[in-house]
């Protein structure tokens, strides 16, 4: 059947084709040619008619071009997909990682305020200074030998340092089997300073403390005179594990009897040390066998902002403790002493001719 031109206008007007689509008014394309076919096309819904198209290969091109618009739709919607999930990743992780920033900066405030409470907060101990009678005294032919065996009376003072509940610890008169037999009855509770670290001549001044409540920061020791040889006293600054706060203590065994001008001079170097600590604005702690009393005092409290903790004062006038020995604790004003005693109890008695000196220290 052959469409002559009226008709295929008709089909135009009616919307069915377009006349360029049919080439009515170019040229009489139809002349000769197949009758056209009909091909049914899918429009979108606005669009849902019929085209016709005069050419079988024509027909074949357009299917052939829906087709390939149809397959890009369905992959440009993919590829929308997949960009979306993408940044919805994106978005998810960045998520993620500011949570993240925010938990740890939150901890870490957290952590800050902890750490500024445990830094302000009080805490107490229990400081000592213990002459303990050296083994060289109480061996056979020595001015001491009624006591019994230095190794035996170490075992017993080791006991009143547990009974005491002793932090700190500031010796006399130690001997190395002694100080030996004090670090392997305690199973590693202590450090000591110097101990064997600097030779023989380090041991019998020695001070230690207990690990578990103190970490040595600083360790050193001043030489003195000491009955015709050169000793060193140490001095530590020390941090409590539980707060982080820290504190110096210095202890001493000062030469004994008439060797005074020693005296002056230990005296002279180690009070030198004490106010250079103090200056630090940490607690400074003074102790041990200094083998005076009122001189000491007076000296100590004197010439430095250290009081005792046995008592007494100082306001230019010194006014010393009663019941004064040779063995001191002195200690930064701010600090306040508590339980002091001059332990001359029976169990210490026989191991030592010196009272225990014991007081408990809170730092505010």
């Amino acid at each position: 059947m052959q469409m002559t031109t009226r008709g295929w206008k008709a089909l135009a007007v009616a919307g069915v084709v377009t006349l360029s689509s049919v080439g009515v008014g170019l040229a009489p394309a139809w002349v000769g040619q197949p009758d056209p076919v009909l091909v049914p096309v899918a429009f979108p819904a606005s669009e849902d008619r019929a085209v016709v198209v005069d050419h079988p290969a024509r027909a074949a091109a357009l299917s052939e071009a829906r087709t390939t618009q149809r397959l890009a739709a369905v992959r440009a919607s993919r590829l929308a997909e997949r960009q979306a999930a993408k940044k919805a990743a994106e978005l998810a992780a960045n998520a993620k990682a500011n949570a993240k920033r925010i938990a740890a900066r939150e901890a870490a405030a957290v952590e800050a305020a902890a750490e500024t409470a445990r830094a302000e907060a009080p805490y107490d101990f229990v400081l000592s200074a213990f002459n303990i009678l050296g083994s060289n005294h109480t061996a056979p032919g020595g001015d001491a030998s009624g006591f019994a065996p230095g190794r035996v009376r170490t075992e017993w003072a080791v006991d009143l340092i547990a009974q005491h509940g002793s932090s700190i610890v500031g010796w006399s008169e130690i001997q190395s089997d002694q100080l030996s037999a004090v670090m392997r009855s305690t199973g590693g509770q202590f450090e000591a300073w110097p101990g064997f670290t600097l030779g023989a001549k380090g041991v019998p001044a020695s001070m230690m403390w207990r690990t578990s409540e103190w970490r040595a920061i600083t360790k050193k020791t001043v030489d003195i005179p000491f009955v015709g040889q050169t000793r060193p006293m140490p001095y530590v600054e020390l941090e409590n594990v539980a707060t982080g706060r820290r504190i110096w203590v210095m202890s001493v065994h000062n030469a004994p009897n008439d060797r005074s001008a020693e005296r002056n001079v230990a005296e002279s170097r180690e009070l030198a040390i004490v106010r250079d600590l103090v200056k630090t604005g940490l607690p400074v702690f003074f102790l041990g066998d200094m083998n005076e009393k009122a001189e000491i005092f007076c000296e100590v409290t004197g010439t430095t902002s250290l009081v005792s903790a046995s008592g007494g004062s100082n306001d230019g006038t010194c006014r010393p403790p009663s019941g004064m020995r040779v063995d001191w604790i002195f200690g930064s004003r701010n600090a306040q002493f508590s339980e002091y005693r001059a332990d001359r109890s029976p169990a210490v008695a026989r191991v030592t001719d010196h009272a225990v000196i014991v007081t408990r220290v809170t730092v505010p």
